[in-house]
């Protein structure tokens, strides 16, 4: 998908959590960061698979959540991706697929 999609998607969530969209290409981390939540949009597979999970490695203390475009097979990578790691998954309307676990060391 386009990167017009992604910061529909970042701006659309920004604004329903009255957060910050922190846009991608100024940034190397989540897009939306807020109180003890940090959200990655993705819209590409590759993204949804191996980039989202990797931004969150370095985050501690925040329940961590990818979002995805509404659509069947991005939410079915982003389940796979997630399994096990309790990253969550929330549709591009911020309604949440897959609860998230807060990450502690």
């Amino acid at each position: 998908m386009a990167t017009y999609d992604h910061d529909r998607i970042a701006m659309r969530l920004a604004r329903k959590f009255n957060a910050t969209y922190t846009t991608h290409w100024s940034n190397k981390g989540p897009d939306i960061q807020y109180s003890e939540v940090a959200i990655a949009v993705e819209t590409a597979d590759d993204g949804i698979t191996t980039k989202a999970p990797a931004e969150f490695a370095r985050l501690v203390g925040k329940k961590r959540y990818i979002a995805v475009p509404a659509d069947e097979w991005k939410i079915k990578l982003a389940r796979q991706a997630v399994d096990g790691t309790g990253i969550g998954i929330m549709d591009e309307n911020g309604e949440v697929l897959v609860e998230a676990r807060k990450m502690v060391l």
